[in-house]
């Protein structure tokens, strides 16, 4: 079995004995497709569809990035930040999209995963 379809199935596994090498197969993953998924959420932020050949770790490391920034925007928006106001024209949305997705994953969203 190919190393992605045998992590896939781990993922899959309700095994809680499995966790943390699940943990592990996912860490392993992020590091080594992070170019690659900064590529697709830089896809998803400007048209609204992710890339159809995405593997099932990859979908599930896009919505963890989707998780952390999500979290992060509430957190600004709460705050009524001046750099993150809570109303945008629909010009800017992908572009703030984008950096939540890539670059706030870069900055800080990945360390605070690896450490949550």
């Amino acid at each position: 079995m190919k190393r992605n379809q045998s992590a896939a199935k781990s993922l899959s596994a309700n095994n809680p004995a499995d966790f943390d090498y699940q943990i592990e197969v996912l860490f392993d993953a992020e590091m080594k497709d992070r170019a690659l998924m900064d590529k697709a959420c830089a896809q998803y932020a400007r048209t609204k569809t992710w890339p159809i050949n995405l593997t099932p770790i990859q979908a599930v490391l896009a919505h963890i990035r989707i998780g952390h920034a999500q979290q992060f925007a509430r957190f600004l928006c709460r705050w009524r930040s001046e750099i993150f106001p809570t109303e945008f024209s629909d010009s800017q949305k992908p572009k703030i999209l984008e950096c939540l997705l890539v670059d706030y994953w870069r900055f800080a969203g990945n360390s605070r995963w690896r450490t949550t």
